[in-house]
């Protein structure tokens, strides 16, 4: 059986109607053109490729596509997947049916990370205790994951998309990128179970794959509390910031002053705060417990912020000359010119004053350092936000740091507010 018997300039000088051989069951077909604009006094020609072939005793034929639009050398390629096809009693055009119905049906099924974690939230929500778990797997997958993974096929999904996501917060959030971790894994397996994904290794597996890259804690372990300086010493320490003009001691007074953490506040914008009710609202993707936080402003962080506002160049509250929030290594260069102490430690030193000066119930410190607590009567108290008390507290802190013990404001109170019951 010759074949490879046409050449691409024969084809294109062919002007004869007809059926041409190229040998194999390969034809190319050149008619008149029915365009509208073929010319009156002489038709257009056009040429495509079609593929002949008989099976079971019936004769067929199928197109391969246009002259202009389709090579010969591939023309050749796919007469010869039909020639095998036709060997091996296969019908090529009822299995290109079947194909571009299978094609359709995978198609359907693919589902994208979002659509996954939907699903998986909606299947497990009434499992967990509390509207709580909700949110924050909603708030931890929008904010970390789905910029990344958010509008991928779960099945296209690889160990370098995770380490995308992780490599940014491992460090500086560990606990919150685990959780993130976590919870990419569940909703992959569940892809998995699904048939969403092909079966094989998870790529946000932890064991003998991400702990190949990441340093965890292990459960149990104790933690290395950071170095803090004592409350009693708090407010010495506090006036010498005070006569410090630059930015980064003007963020570090914002950090005492508010009890939050350093990360909180560098990267905190005016759009945050609202002067009128004096409250910063911290949004739940730069909070620890990936939960929104509230944050009373006393009268000391009220003045602060009309000090940066002075010097405002950009969204930031405490902004560099780069546009950019101004640096950690900044703010801590500040505290470690007198001790050495870290910046974090501040919390401590503010709950170890609140335990130990005033009589405000647990609950209402520790939310105001937006620890999460494990009771359910106290979570439930804790999502009230408790914040007319909180305010009263961190006021009291503020009037300790500017002046120590000299106001009788910060002393025990006198009837100790009533615990949850």
């Amino acid at each position: 059986m010759a074949l490879n018997k046409l050449s691409p300039t024969e084809i294109k000088h062919k002007k004869k109607v007809g059926l041409f051989s190229d040998g194999g069951g390969l034809y190319v077909q050149v008619r008149k053109s029915t365009s509208n604009k073929a010319s009156k006094k002489k038709a257009d020609l056009t040429k495509s490729y079609i593929f002949r072939y008989t099976i079971e005793g019936r004769a067929r034929s199928m197109g391969l596509g246009s002259f202009n639009s389709v090579d010969l050398d591939e023309a050749r390629g796919e007469a010869r997947k039909y020639r095998a096809l036709v060997k091996r009693k296969i019908d090529p055009l009822q299995h290109n049916r079947r194909m571009a119905s299978k094609d359709a049906a995978d198609a359907a099924e693919d589902k994208s990370f979002r659509e996954c974690a939907q699903k998986f939230i909606e299947k497990r929500k009434s499992e967990w205790k509390n509207h709580k778990s909700e949110s924050q797997w909603r708030n931890t997958l929008e904010t970390y994951a789905n910029p990344v993974i958010g509008d991928m096929f779960v099945r296209d999904i690889e160990r370098k998309h995770v380490l995308k996501i992780l490599d940014p917060i491992w460090g500086e959030k560990t606990v919150t990128a685990n959780r993130v971790r976590q919870r990419i894994e569940s909703v992959l397996d569940y892809a998995t179970v699904r048939e969403w994904r092909d079966q094989g290794a998870n790529p946000a597996k932890w064991e003998g794959n991400l702990d190949k890259t990441y340093i965890k804690r292990p459960d149990g372990k104790k933690v290395k509390h950071l170095a803090s300086l004592p409350y009693q010493d708090v407010p010495k320490f506090y006036e010498l910031l005070k006569e410090q003009d630059a930015l980064a001691a003007l963020a570090l007074r914002f950090i005492i002053i508010t009890a939050t953490r350093v990360g909180e506040t560098r990267n905190g914008t005016w759009d945050e705060v609202d002067f009128e009710t004096k409250k910063w609202t911290i949004p739940a993707a730069r909070m620890k417990e990936g939960e929104q936080h509230e944050v009373p402003l006393s009268p000391e962080a009220i003045r602060i912020l009309k000090m940066a506002q002075k010097n405002s160049h950009n969204k930031y509250i405490f902004n560099s000359h780069l546009n950019r929030p101004v640096g950690e290594s900044t703010i801590r260069k500040v505290l470690q010119k007198h001790h050495s102490a870290t910046v974090h430690g501040f919390r401590s030193s503010f709950r170890m004053w609140a335990a130990e000066q005033t009589s405000y119930p647990r609950e209402v410190c520790e939310t105001a350092l937006a620890h999460g607590l494990a009771n359910g009567v106290e979570a439930a108290y804790q999502r009230s936000k408790l914040f007319p008390k909180r305010q009263r507290l961190m006021d009291a802190w503020a009037q300790y740091c500017l002046n120590g013990n000299k106001t009788a404001k910060i002393l025990p109170l006198k009837k100790p507010e009533s615990a949850v019951r």
